[in-house]
């Protein structure tokens, strides 16, 4: 199946025409075709689910799979339609048994889904590391460092219009093209829509991100321990007008929480705003430290530069408590420099520096710290932004403005930080308590790894649909000889 946008309302009008039909052939006494109409719908639904992934949909058109079992069961005889419920139950069970097995199993839910390349025998190219490959379909995601997105198709011929789907790349009007014949169409969440033509001979597209014109904000979140409905409700109060960029400090989930990261990719992909995130502690440990460097970090650079609606920031690792230079002066953070002498600003989970009385809050090892500042100095770095535990500050030393992002045990902080010319001008904080709604928040965990992996989402969507139909078709029975008897 091809993962174009407009095949949602394909496969959605297509379902709901096989839908009527069914219901015209079953009320008209043709139980046979009926059924297979049924099967239509439910197929139509079950790819327009896929298409748009989003796994409550999956759910939606599950419940157009159940008549499947319903419908011969009401024509079989009394004994066959116990039988067909049965075997329906089972076979749900079963499925829905498959998925929990995934589903708690740390070693498999830590395992990224992610591809090399699209296809062996795609002629399409994907040419540089700014995106990674899913496993859907020619759909990719932008890595944090903001390269530039290039497309190379490799045979001669021509491919006509080949469109492909981009996550955590923003709205599609702060991309621009360099080379080729490119539509930019914007989607839904922070994702973008490339259609793509090449000429017969072959050729590629480039496209680059658009420097933003006059102030840049810039939303930086602290730590707040896989609390989801805190992170909702923080990304509610700026959804009118939402910032450039999204900063994530680390320690946004408990330690292990795979799914808890996919959940928090979502919620704020959601925002439609490019996302970078910092690990701490908590994303580095566990089965959740692989799916970190692909979910977020793409090439797992521990130490890397990400541009922000064209600023320049380093984001550094200091979850082990400790700062490698190495990373600062190999080969792959000087590309990914793009030929800049230094950053504008710094992101870290640990402080850098810290106000008199607060020298608790800061990174643990100070020779390297250190030896970073000194780096930073070199580089004319203006202002660097980490979490600290308890009150947040803002303070000035050696002409670096330092901002510590509060990590509380009562609510969760965050700031937008405003830059003009690669300067802070201006700091609004925020927060926001801590919820209790524990359900919702594993709801949403549910639903981004049944949308990540999809393979486990369509098996659940199907064992839900055949106990459905079994549990229908069991109780019909039963109603039956009740009536029967009166």
């Amino acid at each position: 199946m091809g993962f174009f946008a407009d095949a949602f309302w394909l496969h959605s009008a297509l379902a709901g025409l096989f839908q009527v039909l069914a219901i015209v052939c079953l009320r008209g006494g043709r139980p046979y075709l009926g059924w297979t109409f049924q099967f239509g719908a439910g197929h139509g639904a079950f790819l327009a689910a896929m298409t748009a992934e989003r796994f409550p949909l999956l759910l939606v058109a599950g419940l157009l799979y159940a008549p499947l079992v319903v419908i011969p069961g009401v024509r079989f005889a009394r004994r066959n339609r116990l039988l067909w419920g049965i075997a329906a139950c089972l076979v749900g069970l079963a499925l829905v048994l498959r998925f929990a097995v995934v589903w708690g199993d740390p070693q498999i839910r830590g395992r990224p889904v992610v591809r090399d390349r699209w296809m062996s025998s795609s002629p399409l190219r994907v040419i540089g590391d700014g995106l990674i490959l899913k496993p859907q379909w020619r759909r990719g995601r932008v890595c944090d460092w903001g390269a530039d997105l290039r497309f190379e198709w490799t045979v001669p011929g021509g491919a006509g219009s080949v469109d492909v789907h981009v996550e955590n790349a923003g709205p599609a009007e702060d991309w621009t093209v360099e080379e080729g014949a490119v539509d930019l169409l914007g989607g839904d969440r922070s994702r973008l829509r490339l259609r793509l033509a090449f000429p017969t001979q072959g050729g590629s597209c480039r496209l680059r991100h658009r420097p933003v014109d006059g102030p840049v904000s810039l939303l930086v979140i602290g730590g707040f321990g896989g609390d989801l409905g805190a992170l909702e409700d923080l990304l509610d109060e700026v959804r009118g007008a939402p910032p450039d960029g999204v900063v994530l400090l680390g320690d946004m989930i408990t330690p292990g929480d795979y799914a808890g990261l996919l959940a928090v990719r979502d919620l704020v992909d959601g925002l439609g705003s490019r996302m970078v995130y910092v690990p701490g502690p908590a994303e580095r440990g566990g089965p959740s430290g692989a799916g970190f460097d692909v979910l977020f970090r793409g090439r797992a650079l521990s130490d890397r530069m990400a541009a922000l609606a064209g600023v320049a920031v380093i984001l550094l690792d200091t979850s082990s408590g400790e700062i490698g230079l190495d990373g600062l002066t190999g080969i792959d953070f000087r590309r990914l420099l793009g030929g800049k002498s230094g950053a504008s600003g710094v992101f870290t989970n640990r402080a850098l520096a810290a106000p008199a009385g607060r020298e608790g809050a800061l990174l643990s090892d100070d020779a390297s710290r250190q030896a970073l500042l000194n780096k930073l100095a070199q580089w004319k770095t203006g202002w660097a932004v980490s979490t600290v535990p308890g009150e947040r500050f803002d303070f000035l030393q050696d002409g670096v403005r330092y901002l510590g992002v509060g990590v509380r045990s009562d609510a969760v902080d965050a700031a937008i930080v405003t830059l003009h010319s690669d300067v802070v001008t201006d700091v609004n904080w925020m927060t926001v308590p801590l919820s209790s709604a524990t359900g919702a928040g594993e709801w949403r965990r549910l639903c981004a790894f049944a949308e990540e992996h999809l393979v486990e989402g369509e098996r659940l969507g199907l064992g839900c649909a055949a106990l459905l139909g079994g549990v229908l078709c069991l109780a019909g029975g039963r109603w039956r000889r009740r009536e029967l008897k009166t």
